[in-house]
């Protein structure tokens, strides 16, 4: 699937995932909209049938609400991760774990790698609504909810809020270069979003052919490094900074 996808990425200068109502999830280029279908899913033509998309960088993860499952999708095979899962509209992956934020308030993490693991923190922010969520490399996270932009932590403290009519409509996704973008589920109508300001600047409209995209939710073109890898990347850049110095 890493392949797969990197391959099927080639060339595209931005770009993020998207769950589409149409069924199957999609590549999405920021840009123009231009949308490469990845895999199929479960259901279609179903709004929030299937929600809250993340990805690991070689799987991705979807909540089938009609049956209550977190379903894990690798290389085009689906299986189940765990049943009896609770509907959630939003999700991003970090850390090793699939979070989202429930109806009662509350920040979930299930461990992919062991599934009936759960952490769950309180939640400062609202408690319906929600159109999506995402968490950056340093553990902040944006929520989109009730015309609003929500700012947090992990700690499930809600740090700020932002007044914008497109919050909750827009579902969201980190694209490769680490910039956020949001996409109208109705409209399919991708915005760049400025994480200082939350200004939105208009970009493409999801597609494939001529058919407009209703995405459901999307996820993050790169999945948040774990922080063993982020000291195994640090580390690896000093002991070559000092060999460089040696060298000199």
């Amino acid at each position: 699937m890493a392949a797969a996808v990197a391959s099927q990425a080639a060339g595209v200068s931005s770009y993020i995932y998207g769950l589409a109502k149409q069924g199957g999830i999609y590549k999405i280029d920021t840009a123009t909209g231009d949308s490469t279908l990845i895999t199929a899913t479960q259901i279609v033509n179903t709004q929030g049938g299937t929600n809250g998309l993340a990805f690991d960088g070689t799987s991705f993860y979807y909540n089938n609400t009609s049956t209550s499952k977190l379903i894990k999708s690798t290389s085009g095979a689906e299986t189940v991760l765990k049943s009896g899962f609770s509907a959630n509209a939003n999700a991003t992956y970090y850390n090793g774990k699939y979070m989202y934020i429930s109806s009662s308030q509350t920040l979930n993490g299930v461990d992919v790698a062991n599934p009936s693991s759960v952490s769950s923190v309180a939640y400062g922010g609202r408690s319906k609504s929600y159109g999506d969520m995402v968490i950056s490399s340093t553990g902040a996270g944006i929520a989109s909810v009730d015309n609003v932009f929500q700012s947090f932590s992990l700690n499930g403290a809600l740090n700020s809020t932002h007044t914008n009519s497109m919050g909750g409509q827009l579902q969201l996704g980190y694209d490769q270069n680490g910039k956020l973008f949001g996409v109208s589920y109705s409209s399919g109508q991708i915005y760049q979003i400025d994480t200082t300001t939350y200004a939105l600047t208009a970009k493409g409209v999801a597609h494939a052919g001529a058919m407009t995209l209703n995405i459901n939710d999307a996820a993050s073109a790169q999945p948040v490094p774990e922080p063993a890898s982020m000291l195994a990347l640090a580390g690896g850049a000093a002991a070559l900074l000092r060999k460089r110095r040696k060298s000199a």
